[in-house]
């Protein structure tokens, strides 16, 4: 399973009429960011561990019922040939000493040995079918797992969405990026909501210095914007970037894995 925290991270960008375009974002140098980054890191690594754990018990679990069955089958299969043996055995010799002759004991004997294989067979089948009904089971939990895994890391990764778009500096590395790849813009419009306005005007200077950038960077505040979602407009065009799409990615990949 892939990591969630280089999953999210890698946000997607749409471009107005065209495909989605993937970016790896290059962090900036910042001893805050840097913190920023390795909280939401372990915040996320500790909810992943927590899904691997659930799976592996699970096939732990599984694994030991299965093993326990097949033990169980060569128990039920062995009493029944050591019962059938000795009862087709001492039934036929009794049979045989109250008819007093020989023949008529190994007639007996061979009668009871007889019903003894045959209840002996039917005990293996029995073990048999045990077997494969207890395989089938065992195949229908461990799926019946996997899907609740997924089913977490979905939830998780929600419920880190959810904590990511209300950092303000959530969108800070997604604006960076785009921001290099424009270097040749004469122009760069961003617009956030209030949520974001404040920090990307602030960081708009020091990213041009960083840069470096010789344009100009505009700032607007667009209240009909959500959290998690920024615009980006410079002279090659405009694009939405959205932590959204980073779910929809996740979803994809769970999808495949299945």
């Amino acid at each position: 399973m892939q990591s969630l925290y280089k999953v999210i991270k890698k946000s997607s960008v749409v471009r107005q009429g065209e495909e989605k375009i993937r970016t790896n974002y290059k962090k900036p140098v910042s001893l805050e960011k840097g913190i920023e980054e390795e909280n939401s890191k372990n915040f996320i690594d500790s909810y992943e561990n927590l899904a691997r754990n659930i799976l592996e018990n699970a096939r732990k679990k599984s694994e030991e019922f299965l093993s326990k069955a097949y033990a169980e089958a060569e128990v039920v299969e062995e009493e029944a040939f050591k019962k059938g043996h000795e009862e087709g055995f001492h039934k036929g010799l009794e049979e045989g000493l109250e008819k007093g002759k020989k023949s008529g004991y190994e007639e007996a004997y061979e009668s009871y040995i007889e019903k003894g294989k045959n209840a002996y067979e039917e005990m293996v089948q029995k073990s048999n079918k045990l077997l494969l009904d207890t395989e089938a089971q065992y195949n229908s939990y461990l799926k019946e797992k996997e899907e609740e895994v997924r089913n977490l890391v979905l939830t998780i990764v929600e419920e880190v969405l959810k904590h990511e778009v209300k950092d303000k500096s959530s969108m800070n590395e997604i604006i960076y990026e785009k921001l290099e790849e424009s270097k040749k813009s004469a122009t760069f419009i961003v617009k956030g909501n209030t949520n974001y306005y404040e920090e990307i005007k602030a960081k708009s200077e020091f990213w041009k210095n960083q840069l470096p950038y010789r344009g100009e960077i505009f700032v607007i505040e667009d209240i009909s914007l959500k959290d998690g979602e920024v615009i980006i407009e410079t002279e090659q065009g405009k694009v939405i970037a959205s932590l959204d799409t980073a779910l929809d990615k996740i979803k994809e990949l769970l999808i495949n894995e299945k």
